[in-house]
């Protein structure tokens, strides 16, 4: 349905990912080394990563890595946390259990015993990973499979302490023909400086990978899944209604199908956009805290800077920095701002378009014009 907020794992919870999704089963069919699946929140992008890998039946280690969002700072012990979790899981899926275990238990640090898997603390990290991805193509390999190993939401390896996993994919990228990594990110900024792209001295530099980039839907798509999403229940909407609820959430495909599923469940009512915004304004701003907790010094500066590209359509680099300087009273360095507004483009909050920087998220938006402090 979709009206369900969660991760969808079939081809009709999808709407208008169609070109999208054969892209990305065409370049894990194609066994390409590695993949980037890229967009902003709730564009889709693990509802589309599981439905393709389970539409061609491929084995795969999917790691969860958004909860790491939350954690500040992150450690060695976390990232062992997440992997116990993903590689218990592929055990519980795959046909090849006996065989997998066997592979597995070669692996420095890990220990099976039947669908519990465990990985000392003390194991470091990079060799730990190293390892595991030599013995999952060696499994792969003997037993003629292919696996893909996600990592959602990729980018908060960054905040790592000596995980290189650069340097662990470019190996894998160079040696293990049985395995695929796609790496999804909605802080795409933020993942292209991990992964250092376009530097010459990466480990990672001078090996071609595939990128699928999922949007936000125009008016017009957002229109059109709302009709379908309530067609689909049996409940007739108007389309005062419709233009009304798409005026305040237009674009973002996890605000709208929030919006679908509680109308579903409650009535449509102004009501219930108002739980929707209520919700997602909650949710937009505690992720914009996370990232303003590990830059304490200059969280007033980012907030201004957020407030005021709430308040207007987008404005020029220029226009931001006057303002700032105007807010504060004093002159910034123009090196400094730039890296202001890096940062909050590559963690996802502003983009730079035609019209200049603005806050693509209407959540996001509405949610900092009402935001005191």
């Amino acid at each position: 349905m979709l009206f369900d907020p969660r991760p969808k794992t079939r081809r009709q919870d999808l709407f208008d990912r169609e070109e999208e999704l054969e892209a990305f089963k065409r370049y894990i069919e194609e066994r390409a080394p590695l993949v980037l699946l890229l967009g902003l929140r709730r564009t889709g992008k693990t509802s589309l990563l599981l439905t393709g890998l389970n539409e061609i039946h491929v084995d795969y280690i999917f790691v969860d890595l958004r909860i790491l969002e939350e954690k500040m700072p992150v450690t060695r012990r976390d990232i062992i946390v997440l992997l116990e979790r993903a590689i218990a899981d592929f055990m519980r899926r795959t046909s090849f259990r006996k065989k997998l275990t066997k592979y597995l238990e070669r692996v420095e640090g890990l220990s099976v015993a039947g669908l519990e898997v465990k990985v000392s603390w003390r194991t470091k990290p990079y060799y730990f990973i190293s390892e595991l991805f030599m013995e999952l193509n060696s499994w792969a390999e003997d037993t003629g499979r292919h696996l893909v190993v996600a990592f959602d939401e990729a980018q908060e390896f960054a905040r790592t302490y000596r995980v290189e996993l650069d340097r662990i994919l470019a190996y894998v990228y160079d040696h293990m023909r049985n395995v695929t990594v796609v790496l999804t990110g909605s802080k795409i900024g933020l993942l292209y400086r991990f992964l250092k792209i376009g530097d010459p001295k990466a480990p990672l530099y001078g090996r071609a990978f595939l990128e699928i980039k999922l949007g936000y839907f125009t008016q017009e798509m957002s229109l059109e899944f709302l009709r379908r999403g309530f067609e689909e229940h049996g409940v007739r909407v108007n389309e005062n209604t419709l233009n009304y609820v798409v005026s305040l959430l237009n674009g973002v495909p996890g605000w709208l199908a929030l919006y679908g599923y509680y109308a579903i469940n409650y009535g449509v009512s102004d009501e219930v956009l108002d739980k929707v915004l209520r919700e997602a304004s909650a949710t937009a701003l505690s992720e914009l805290e996370h990232f303003l907790e590990i830059r304490p010094q200059a969280r007033r500066r980012y907030l201004t800077i957020l407030k005021y590209l709430a308040s207007v359509s987008g404005a020029k680099w220029s226009e931001v920095k006057r303002y700032l300087e105007a807010e504060e009273g004093v002159r910034i360095d123009d090196k400094n701002f730039s890296t202001l507004l890096k940062n909050l483009v590559d963690s996802g909050f502003i983009e730079k378009s035609d019209i200049g920087y603005r806050v693509p998220d209407p959540v996001l938006k509405y949610a900092l014009r009402r935001k005191v402090s």
